[in-house]
């Protein structure tokens, strides 16, 4: 299959499965990176509630706003 076939078929895609397959893209980019799993490790691992963010500050950030 060609990247154009690719990129027709992923304007036939739901805005849910466009979701999911970015956020598959996004993984791939991310999974021989040893530098950037380990800043989100040490953001997963901190235990600070003053860092944390809630869910819809967290959403409107996927949003882009």
């Amino acid at each position: 299959m060609s990247f154009e076939d690719l990129k027709k078929e992923v304007v036939t895609l739901s805005q849910t499965e466009q979701k999911k397959l970015t956020a598959f893209i996004f993984s791939l980019w991310h999974q021989n990176d040893a530098e950037y799993q380990s800043v989100v490790s040490a953001r997963i691992e901190d235990k600070d509630p003053t860092k944390w963010i809630s869910l819809e500050q967290f959403e409107a950030k996927l949003q882009g706003n």
